[in-house]
């Protein structure tokens, strides 16, 4: 029995301006978006610390301005950006790519985070769609549909 590991990894191309680039479907890539994934939970922690000091202020236990809350909002947007600007540099693996990538979607962070998502889709079609093809050339080379059922010896 021969097993052919030449099969090519599992990727996606994305086009930014005249230029492709290669997305794999691999260790590094899943690392990378996992740190994405870890900053949203850091955030949504942030966030609760904030929901119960507006709750202090709602029982007269403290206060919070709307400057605070301004203050917050926008420390929250830049966090996020820096982090997708720095993970689509590493994911692209080309320095300053992210923050052409934003600049490109006018200074949108939410298009910067569907394009992630848009990525992220891709990948997991393209894994999916290699695991079903390994899968059908398996079947294709070592069929099993003309075998005969075992009798059962013991009886």
């Amino acid at each position: 029995m021969l097993i052919d590991l030449n099969n090519e990894t599992p990727h996606i191309g994305v086009r930014i301006n005249d230029k492709v680039y290669q997305i794999y479907a691999n260790d590094k890539t899943e690392a990378l978006i996992d740190k994405v994934v870890g900053h949203y939970f850091e955030q949504a922690d942030q966030l609760d610390a904030l929901r119960k000091k507006l709750e202090d202020a709602a029982n007269g236990d403290g206060k919070v301005s709307e400057k605070d809350i301004t203050d917050f909002s926008n420390k929250i947007i830049k966090e996020l950006r820096e982090k997708l600007i720095s993970l689509f540099d590493e994911l692209l693996d080309e320095k300053g790519v992210g923050k052409k990538l934003w600049e490109a979607k006018h200074g949108s962070t939410e298009l910067l985070m569907s394009d992630l998502q848009t990525i992220q889709d891709a990948l997991r079609n393209e894994k999916n769609g290699y695991e079903k093809r390994r899968q059908q050339m398996l079947k294709d080379k070592y069929p099993v549909r003309n075998l005969k059922r075992r009798q059962n010896a013991r009886k």
